[in-house]
């Protein structure tokens, strides 16, 4: 009985740390909570290369609920480094980019509410440009098709990307 108590509370407890506590947020009712995938899945998944956009890409895509809920990503630049970036959706829309940007090497984030109002653009110290926000929003697109188009002729009935 003890046993079962000890490995019960810290599943108990990382499923609340993941689902966002007990606490209550100050969000608007517009802003859906970010989803990731559990870490333990995650880690055994392997990624799919592709030229997304005509860039050398490496990506894994996360599903809940046979929902793509994230896509985290390895781009090759033209001069040869690489860029990651994090793609976060509810559904068919994006809510969150956070990692390089797609024009240097700063820092991108960029948040959208439900309806697809841009809340957050930040790059680097300053403001992000629209070129980025717009960059950022045709990939989420492509590798979310990329994605969904794999999921349905190879890892469909196999539970491949679950």
């Amino acid at each position: 009985m003890n046993a079962v108590r000890k490995t019960s509370v810290p599943l108990c407890l990382a499923i609340l740390l993941a689902s966002g506590g007990c606490s209550k947020s100050d969000e608007s009712s517009d802003r859906a909570p970010l989803v990731t995938a559990a870490p333990d899945i995650a880690a055994k998944r392997p990624a799919i290369e592709t030229q997304a956009g005509g860039i050398p890409t490496s990506y894994t895509p996360y599903f809940r609920d046979e929902q793509l809920v994230r896509i985290s990503e390895q781009r090759t630049l033209a001069n040869g480094l690489s860029a990651l970036g994090d793609y976060h959706y509810h559904g068919a829309r994006l809510l969150r980019y956070e990692g390089t940007a797609f024009e240097d090497a700063d820092p991108l984030t960029l948040e959208f509410s439900l309806q697809g109002v841009l809340t957050r653009a930040h790059k680097g110290t300053g403001q992000a440009p629209e070129s980025e926000i717009s960059q950022a929003r045709t990939r989420a697109q492509l590798l979310r098709s990329h994605a969904l188009a794999q999921r349905a002729t190879k890892g469909h009935g196999e539970g491949v990307m679950k």
